[in-house]
């Protein structure tokens, strides 16, 4: 678990405010390391992996914060 992890917000991260926050799922994707196809994902089931969540948290110097209701069962 990343360290930033531990600090759970009372604001929820979700797929659209991390998109929304970087102004694609394109420009998500290529700070996640990951496909757009598995941000496509994200938001179609509503759920980012929590490492994923807490790697966002970092990025973004806690302005979208890390939320385990939100946390995708399995890894896109």
């Amino acid at each position: 678990m990343h360290p930033a992890c531990k600090y759970d917000s009372m604001r929820e991260m979700t797929p659209n405010q991390a998109v929304n926050f970087y102004g694609s799922r394109a420009a998500l994707a290529g700070v996640c390391d990951v496909s757009v196809q598995a941000v496509g994902h994200w938001v179609r089931y509503n759920a980012i992996p929590y490492d994923k969540q807490c790697q966002i948290q970092v990025e973004t110097g806690n302005k979208i914060r890390a939320h385990k209701k939100h946390a995708g069962r399995r890894a896109a």
